[in-house]
Formats: structure tokens, C-alpha cells, sequence
């Protein structure tokens, strides 16, 4: 169904016809692609008809050479179109979404400054007591 989307897209926009010569020779895969798309989109009863010439060439057999479409979208043509553009627009907010979210994650937690300091100092001595008494408990197993 991957094809079917641009393919539509095209018709939406007012293709009516579209050629193999149309394309230069490193978008002939390209061209391929969305004629089978617009094969397949004809199939499944998105669009009203579709005339494909395939080649009978060696070298391209069975390949699409041109293809015309008459008639245009499908009432389901249209409204497979309207549900894939709200789900894309659904998938990018989603997408943005989780970037933030990843954004807000990735900052680091600041930890609180302590508002009550032990730290008695001797001739430029110092010892941090609630330090020591932290390390003390951690060391012994957290028994308090």
C-alpha cells in the first residue's frame, strides 16, 4: 500500500496522464513505482479507471510505458487520502512530542542545596559532620 499514497497524491493534484518519456533515464524506477501505484490504486477502488500501455521490448517487457487515468478520486480514494494526511499529521506531533519529552529527560536533576551546614573549622581545618555521618551509616549498612 506504500505506493498507493503518493500515487493518489499525484491524482489529487490533476494527473491525468504520465509517460515513461515524460522521466529522465535515473527516475525511470521512480516512474515504475507510480504507475504500479496508480495500478494498484485502481484495484483496490481508489480511483475511477485506469489505462495502462506496457512495453513489449525485450529488454523492458511487461514494464509501463504510459498510463492515463479518467475520472479522477473515489469517494474511498478521497477519504483514504484525508486519513493518511491525519495520520501523518498525528505520527509527526507524536514524533515531536517524544523529542520533548526526550529533551526534558536528558536534563540533569540539580540536586537541593542543604540548608543546615555542619562544618567546624580549626586553624583552616574544616570537617563537613553531616558528610561524615552520611558515610559512617552507608559503610555500616544503612542500619540507623
Amino acid at each position: 500500500m506504500d505506493l498507493i499514497v503518493p500515487s493518489l497524491k499525484l491524482v489529487a493534484d490533476g494527473l491525468t496522464s504520465l509517460a515513461a518519456s515524460d522521466y529522465p533515464a535515473d527516475k525511470y524506477e521512480e516512474f515504475q513505482a507510480i504507475a504500479e501505484g496508480l495500478v494498484q490504486a485502481k484495484a483496490t477502488g481508489f480511483l475511477y479507471e485506469v489505462a495502462v500501455e506496457r512495453s513489449k521490448a525485450r529488454d523492458t517487457y511487461n514494464h509501463v510505458t504510459r498510463v492515463l487515468v479518467a475520472g479522477g478520486l473515489t469517494p474511498s480514494g478521497k477519504q483514504w487520502l484525508k486519513e493518511d494526511a491525519e495520520y501523518e499529521e498525528k505520527r509527526a506531533a507524536r514524533a515531536v512530542a517524544k523529542a520533548a519529552k526526550q529533551s526534558v529527560e536528558k536534563q540533569p536533576i540539580e540536586k537541593q542545596p542543604e540548608i543546615l551546614q555542619l562544618k567546624p573549622a580549626f586553624m583552616g581545618v574544616g570537617i563537613d559532620l553531616k558528610a561524615l555521618w552520611r558515610r559512617y551509616f552507608t559503610k555500616r549498612g544503612g542500619n540507623a
